[in-house]
């Protein structure tokens, strides 16, 4: 019995190409990128601004879409293991992030 080649992709590529598909190459060059920084933490990581907000916008929150203006890589033991849209107005902590430590390695990114 075959699988199913999406339940081999890592869920942060799934989510990458569902959600950005125009994205898709460059964010899986950052995706691979974040990994060879070998991040010892569980790490949150600014790895795209977007220029206006993309995702669900009109989702009530309670639905838990994903919508915002930056792409966000989140790292556990060392790997992608997702990214997310976020809005810049939401605080940017380790704690908001639920990881370790916060990172920031988009262009232009303060």
């Amino acid at each position: 019995m075959a699988i199913n080649a999406a339940a081999r992709m890592p869920h942060y590529m799934q989510r990458i190409e569902e959600r950005m598909p125009d994205l898709a190459p460059r964010l899986l060059d950052i995706a691979r990128s974040v990994e060879s920084l070998r991040l010892a933490k569980d790490t949150a990581v600014l790895v795209h601004e977007l220029p206006a907000m993309r995702g669900d916008t009109q989702a009530n929150i309670l639905d838990r879409a994903s919508n915002g203006d930056q792409v966000w890589a989140i790292v556990r033991g060392g790997r992608v293991v997702t990214m997310m849209f976020r809005r810049s107005t939401q605080p940017a902590t380790a704690e908001a992030m639920r990881v370790e430590q916060c990172k920031r390695i988009a262009k232009g990114a303060k």
